[in-house]
């Protein structure tokens, strides 16, 4: 679980939860400086605005003083400064403003124009979320679960992860789902994970839509359903989520829940894979080296295997190892493929594993071992790899 978005957004004197764009609140009828100030950032006079925020910011107003916080943390019609977002934010967080107190926090966390400290950054998140602010009830909760800056508990993070959960906002509910899916802090239980991914995923959060549709995929806390699994993966999906699209990719590569689609599975894998998913490089490999929904391209093969493998991906470098076993693509290099598919084994692949013994056997490559071949091939085995297990009964070994 990751750290939620640090950007809050201008204040308007109301209260809008989540990672979303805040609206300025309604001009009142006796306008101040405030208002003015909000009637022109709506209407992306920045300048203005400015103008009219320093003014409330100098009356004390501390809606005012954060909202030059924030214009100068974005240079939104004055300087971009750190150090004048950070010089505004603490007048405001020293009159108790909970989005300035949770600005405050955050600064402290990332080290941006004030000390790194997570302690420092616990005790401000702290008092944002007393004030009420779910943002911070959320950050408070992951320090306690990853024990930064305050004791490792992973009973506390629930404790604030619920406070925030309790108020609706969706980091809170997903982030508690996942304590629940996974026990953490306290007893397992799928279906309070479903019911409060549920409530976040209905509030268009991405993370907590893929976690529902994994529940619903393997039916754990839920009856199990592929239709209601597709309904959520596209959801996440279409939000840009890679792992989402690299599900929803998979589903079409099975025809499961949607008709069955190489050309869509493809669509899926490359918008995955774009977005950093290292299967998806390799099973855009796999398709354009076995001709699924695309023509044969050993040349294309290889540049999804090469670009996994070159991020070190394990199927990425052992995949492009056989290309090179097999002079597919690319001149036939036993050598290469030797110091690929090792590459892949030190990492643990069973396939990788197989092949280098498969190398050493018959010494290609690399200098002809049995006693090479037999580790590879135990290492192999040992993760259940079929072929591995034929080798060492062929060599009359275990």
């Amino acid at each position: 679980m990751g750290m939620n978005s640090l950007k809050t957004g201008l204040t308007t004197g109301a209260m809008c939860f989540g990672a979303c764009l805040f609206s300025l609140a309604p001009i009142s009828a006796i306008a101040g400086p405030f208002e003015d100030g909000a009637a022109a950032y709506n209407e992306k006079n920045y300048a203005q605005a400015a103008i009219m925020f320093r003014k409330s910011a100098d009356l004390g107003e501390r809606g005012g003083q954060y909202n030059m916080g924030y214009l100068h943390e974005l240079g939104q019609g004055v300087q971009k400064s750190d150090i004048l977002s950070k010089y505004w934010y603490q007048k405001s967080a020293d009159q108790g403003y909970s989005r300035a107190e949770f600005k405050i926090a955050s600064y402290h966390l990332l080290g941006r124009a004030l000390p790194k400290s997570a302690e420092n950054a616990a005790l401000w998140y702290r008092k944002s979320a007393d004030h009420g602010y779910p943002m911070a009830m959320t950050e408070l909760g992951y320090l306690y679960e990853s024990g930064k800056g305050v004791p490792l508990s992973l009973k506390q993070a629930v404790v604030w992860y619920k406070k925030a959960a309790d108020v609706g906002y969706d980091v809170g509910q997903s982030n508690l789902g996942f304590m629940y899916e996974n026990g953490r802090g306290v007893e397992q239980s799928y279906s309070e994970a479903v019911m409060y991914y549920t409530l976040a995923a209905k509030q268009g959060n991405a993370r907590a839509q893929e976690r529902l549709a994994d529940l619903y995929f393997t039916g754990k806390g839920v009856a199990q359903s592929h239709s209601q699994a597709e309904v959520w993966y596209r959801k996440a999906a279409e939000q840009g989520l890679g792992t989402s699209q690299y599900k929803l990719g998979d589903m079409y590569y099975f025809g499961q829940a949607v008709p069955q689609s190489y050309q869509q599975a493809i669509e899926w894998f490359n918008k995955a894979a774009a977005n950093g998913i290292l299967p998806a490089h390799t099973d855009l490999g796999f398709m354009y080296e076995s001709g699924k929904g695309v023509r044969i391209a050993y040349q294309q093969a290889m540049y999804w295997y090469q670009k996994a493998a070159d991020l070190g991906y394990s199927v990425g470098q052992s995949n492009l190892g056989f290309m090179y076993e097999q002079g597919k693509g690319v001149p036939q290099s036993f050598a290469q493929a030797a110091i690929l598919y090792e590459k892949a084994a030190n990492q643990g692949d069973a396939q990788g594993q197989q092949r280098l013994g498969a190398l050493y056997e018959a010494g290609k490559g690399v200098g002809l071992s049995r006693t090479q071949a037999v580790f590879w091939y135990r290492k192999s085995a040992r993760q259940g790899n079929q072929l591995a297990k034929a080798a060492l009964q062929r060599m009359g070994m275990r």
